[in-house]
């Protein structure tokens, strides 16, 4: 992972990796793989976060205007 980061490469840049199948090489995949698959999961969570937070503020948006809704017939109601 150092040397991609030596050399500004970004896990989601790397699309294959042509090996010999040496150990070394069948390691340094694995732990590719793990981290691609850490680096999913971390955006599948933060996407979540957002989705969450998206859907509050819509519920907020939604209250409000019932408050508003009902004030104005409050007010007609009055006049």
């Amino acid at each position: 992972m150092e040397i991609l980061q030596d050399y500004d490469i970004a896990l989601d840049q790397i699309f294959s990796i042509t090996s010999d199948n040496g150990k070394n090489m069948i390691k340094a995949t694995q732990i590719l793989n793990d981290a691609t698959e850490e680096s999913l999961y971390d955006d599948d969570k933060n996407e979540d976060n957002l989705m969450e937070k998206i859907d509050s503020l819509q519920l907020a948006n939604i209250h409000l205007r019932l408050i508003k809704s009902s004030a104005l017939h409050l007010i007609m109601a009055k006049t």
